[in-house]
Formats: structure tokens, C-alpha cells, sequence
């Protein structure tokens, strides 16, 4: 063979061994280029997630301070209307507001109670203004009863159902 036949076979083989051993390259790039992309999908998901998780427990610890707040000036509220020596105060308009912030609130557990507590509230000034000594003692005995009742529904909103969903929730 002459020596330009032993170069072109020399130089094919050499062409042919590029473009195998490129193609070869190239697919092993490929195959770290889809692993690498799925891992860094799995750690963007991960990261997402922690996100979220974060953000879930911020709003949960918000709705559970915003609730305590609530919830200690209504029974503020009741306290001191309660033991009012001044029977000449209009304490209704005062008493809707505490409700209607209690009642967005929620849930229903901690309203019923509150509102037994307001009516025996009424109670007991109405009692007062009669200078009705028995009736006032029995609405003052059923209002420690609703206070103990609302308390205990307030601890367990507070405590025994932290993943309360928000405003108004029935948990």
C-alpha cells in the first residue's frame, strides 16, 4: 500500500475514534447533566418544603398570639364589668365589641361559653340595679361557672389544637 493509502486509513481511524469516543463522551455528559438537574430539583423541592413548613408554623404562631390577645381582653373585659360599682355605665356597646372579636376568632368551643358568660354578666348588674342580693349570688355563681368553662375551652384551643387554620375556625 502506498504510503497516502497508510495515512487515509491512519487519519480515518483517528476520525472514526474521535467521533466514537466523542459520542460516548457526549452521552455520559448528558447522563450527568439529568442526575445533576434531578438533584437539584430534589433540593429545590426540599427547600420549598422547609419554606413552607416555616411559613405554616409563622402563621400558626400568629394566629395562636392574635387569639391570646383576644381572648385575655375578653375575659379582662368580663372581669372588670362584672364587679362595675358604677351601675350607670352603658356596658352593652363595650360587650358587642369583645364579642364580635371573640366570634371572628373562634371557634365555637371558646363562643358558647363566652356568651354564657356575658348573659350572666347582664345578670348580675341587672340584679344589682334591683338591689336583688339572692338573684345577683346565683348570677354571680353561674358567671364563675361560664368564666371556668371558658377557660377551659381557651386552654384547649390554645394548647391541644395548634394547628388551628385561622380566624373563625370550628377546631
Amino acid at each position: 500500500m502506498s504510503e497516502w493509502g497508510v495515512a487515509l486509513i491512519a487519519a480515518g481511524a483517528a476520525v472514526a475514534g474521535g467521533v466514537v469516543t466523542g459520542w460516548f463522551t457526549r452521552s455520559a455528559g448528558l447522563r450527568q447533566a439529568t442526575a445533576a438537574q434531578h438533584a437539584g430539583d430534589r433540593q429545590a423541592d426540599a427547600l420549598l418544603h422547609t419554606v413552607q413548613a416555616t411559613l405554616d408554623e409563622q402563621k400558626r404562631a400568629r394566629i395562636d398570639e392574635r387569639r391570646r390577645q383576644v381572648y385575655g381582653n375578653f375575659l379582662e373585659f368580663t372581669e372588670r364589668v362584672a364587679w362595675l360599682n358604677n351601675l350607670e355605665l352603658q356596658v352593652e356597646p363595650s360587650m358587642s365589641r369583645v364579642m364580635a372579636s371573640l366570634t371572628l376568632e373562634g371557634p365555637a368551643s371558646v363562643e358558647d361559653p363566652a356568651r354564657q358568660m356575658l348573659r350572666f354578666i347582664i345578670e348580675i348588674l341587672d340584679a344589682r340595679r334591683r338591689q336583688d342580693v339572692p338573684a345577683r349570688d346565683e348570677a354571680d355563681a353561674a358567671f364563675r361557672t361560664a368564666r371556668d368553662q371558658y377557660l377551659s375551652a381557651v386552654r384547649d384551643v390554645l394548647e391541644n389544637n395548634p394547628r388551628a387554620t385561622g380566624p373563625g375556625s370550628t377546631n
